[in-house]
C-alpha cells in the first residue's frame, strides 16, 4: 500500500494500465479517507492528467475523479468534494460564471 496519495494518483493513471485498476483507485480513497491532507496533491496529478494528450490517460483519470467523487459524498467530506468538483469544471480554467 502506498503511503502517499500523490504516488497513488499517478500509478492510478499510469499509461502503462490496460484499463481502471480498481484496486489502486479503493486505496487512493483510503489514503485520503485516512490523512485527508493529502487530497489536494492527488487531486493536482489528476487535474494535470485531466489535460493529458492521451486519451487513455484522460480516461484513466476521469474514472478516478469520479470514484473519489463518489468516495467524498459518501464520506460527506464537504471541503474536499467541492475542491474535487472545481477540478471538473475548471480544468481549463474557467469559472462558473463563464461556464456555458
Amino acid at each position: 500500500m502506498a503511503n502517499n496519495a500523490a504516488e497513488c494518483a499517478e500509478r492510478a493513471t499510469s499509461d502503462m494500465l490496460i484499463g481502471p485498476d480498481w484496486a489502486i483507485n479503493i486505496e487512493l480513497c483510503d489514503i485520503i479517507n485516512m490523512d485527508p491532507g493529502q487530497a489536494k496533491d492527488a487531486l493536482k496529478i489528476i487535474k494535470k492528467r485531466l489535460g493529458s494528450k492521451n486519451p487513455k490517460i484522460q480516461l484513466l483519470s476521469l474514472f478516478v475523479s469520479i470514484l473519489l467523487l463518489l468516495f467524498l459524498v459518501w464520506s460527506h467530506n464537504h471541503e474536499l468534494l467541492f475542491e474535487c468538483v472545481n477540478i471538473h469544471f475548471f480544468v481549463k480554467g474557467d469559472t462558473l460564471n463563464s461556464w456555458p
